[in-house]
């Protein structure tokens, strides 16, 4: 057994890490090496090639170099020139010097319309661009019935809408740089996914990504809609203080857009679909979900309120239907006992045991004859309609219930005791009352114990009707967390599995009370 669970978990780890190289889009052949510019070489036969961006899927970090859309794009370019890049990393700020000061002869950068002006102030400065290499659009996706749409780059710093990205992402590095209060109006995701799931549950107002994949989460999620205008977009160009170099580039860059860009993109810009999808959408809900019920303004203690208030409600109404049971169980086996005294005596005991138990009676017929969750409405809301102490009327409600159950199993149980027992107890000397306390309960207890503890196990689960009543016990905490997060699987899930928790944990308890009085008996 332990060598198949070591092989499943060795093909899961497997699986994993396939699953992460896929979604990653990125291999160890897709990476580029960078060195710094000190290290960079003086061969006139390589060109040295700054990267100035700094997130993904353009350009991030790998091991041992940097990976991404603008390392492939660059190696094309490289491949139809004919000639080696050497690479180096550098700052945006950093590239009109570097190229000025000929610390390296191309630089790759992407602008978004906004810094169109900042392209022309560099060409004025001597500066030659290439053709646009590939452009980049950022769109918005909102609630389909949401007015958060047309958050545009030059809106943004205006709006007070809660915006959700992917971590590491384009969309991340442009709000960081557009948004002053950036902690407060932008949450960040593992996944794109988890971004939509948030804005699905109106955990964000919208998300801002890579138009390629909003039209794959448009397909997933009927409640999402496209903003008519997208956040920004904007395109990658190829820099250098040489014209000659870049009409070179251009030509290559030609190449480069007739389709080889689009099978790059299609590498790190998608959605991951393949086989795996629907699952990693579903463990992404359900993470969501998770958080938004329990962990999210500490909703769990609601659960852990309602557990405790649902154990003290089940034991305080134990022991008073143990309390009203002993009382019932012994009027009705005394009067069955000593019928036939009673009846030859005629005194006033016949007549005030024979009221005792035809009461007795009545109150089994009627308290087992009738629902509980009636009995509770009637004894909250006309009985006690001028209590506010909902705890105590819940209590007297169950214990009430229960009296009459466990008055039966008693008095099945001193019924089960041969007769001889209580002519033994009146042999040497005891009174009725003394021979039930020494010689019959003691019995009677041992062979009723065992199906006591199970209706105490009933009585935990018939408390569950107490949240109708206000009670806030552990059905009322779920309810509770229900209606604000309008989501009900989790909630109800988790109020289940504590009940099952609570009541397997009562029934092993029984089961070794129930072992040990059997031992005994050998």
């Amino acid at each position: 057994m332990k060598r198949i669970i070591a092989i499943v978990l060795c093909l899961v780890t497997v699986a994993a890490a396939a699953f992460s190289l896929t979604a990653c889009g990125a291999s160890s052949s897709d990476k580029v090496v960078v060195k710094t510019v000190d290290q960079a070489d003086a061969d006139p036969a390589t060109l040295t090639v700054a990267l100035a961006d700094d997130f993904a899927p353009y350009l991030y970090d790998a091991e041992g170099g940097v990976s991404g859309i603008d390392a492939e794009a660059a190696e094309v370019v490289s491949a139809q020139l004919d000639t080696a890049f050497e690479y180096i990393r550098v700052d945006r700020d950093a590239v009109k010097d570097g190229l000025n000061d000929g610390k390296f002869d191309l630089a790759l950068c992407g602008y978004t319309a906004a810094q169109a002006g900042e392209i022309k102030k560099l060409s004025n400065r001597g500066l030659h661009f290439s053709d646009s290499c590939y452009g980049f659009i950022q769109g918005v996706l909102v609630d389909s019935n949401s007015s958060a749409g047309n958050l545009t780059e030059e809106t943004i710093g205006e709006s007070e809408y809660t915006i959700g990205v992917k971590k590491a992402s384009t969309a991340e590095a442009l709000l960081r740089r557009d948004v002053k209060d950036f902690d407060d109006r932008v949450k960040t995701y593992d996944t794109g996914i988890d971004a939509v799931n948030a804005l699905v549950g109106h955990d964000v107002d919208c998300v801002i990504t890579d138009l390629n994949p909003c039209y794959d989460y448009l397909e997933k999620y009927d409640s999402v809609k496209l903003s008519d205008q997208p956040y920004t977009h904007g395109a990658f160009y190829f820099i250098s203080t040489d014209s000659k170099k870049i009409d070179d580039v251009n030509a290559a860059v030609t190449t480069l857009k007739d389709g080889k860009i689009n099978s790059i993109e299609e590498k790190y810009i998608s959605n991951d679909i393949n086989f795996w999808t629907p699952f990693n959408i579903w463990f992404s809900k359900l993470k969501y979900d998770f958080h938004l019920n329990f962990i999210e303004k500490d909703r769990w203690k609601f659960l852990v309120t309602g557990l405790g208030n649902t154990l003290l409600l089940t034991l305080m109404a134990a022991l008073l239907g143990v309390f009203i049971g002993i009382i019932i169980a012994a009027i009705r086996t005394t009067y069955d006992n000593n019928l036939e005294t009673l009846k030859h005596n005629k005194g006033i005991s016949y007549y005030l045991m024979g009221f005792f138990n035809a009461v007795s009676k009545l109150y089994l017929t009627v308290i087992r004859g009738t629902p509980v969750f009636v009995q509770l409405l009637i004894i909250f809301f006309v009985i006690f309609a001028s209590s506010k102490n909902k705890m105590m009327v819940a209590t007297l409600a169950f214990g009430i219930n229960s009296g009459a159950y466990v008055a039966e199993i008693l008095r099945g149980g001193i019924m089960a005791i041969d007769k001889g027992q209580f002519e033994a107890g009146r042999s040497i000397g005891f009174n009725y009352v003394q021979t039930m306390y020494y010689i019959i309960i003691p019995q009677v207890l041992k062979n009723v114990l065992p199906t006591l503890l199970n209706e105490f196990i009933a009585l935990l689960k018939e408390t569950s009707v107490a949240c109708y009543v206000g009670v806030l016990d552990l059905t009322r905490a779920g309810n509770i967390i229900r209606g604000t997060t309008f989501t009900d699987l989790l909630p109800l899930l988790a109020v289940a599995l504590i009940y099952l928790v609570v009541v397997l944990i009562l029934t092993k308890i029984v089961g070794i009370i129930e072992r040990r009085l059997r031992k005994s008996e050998r």
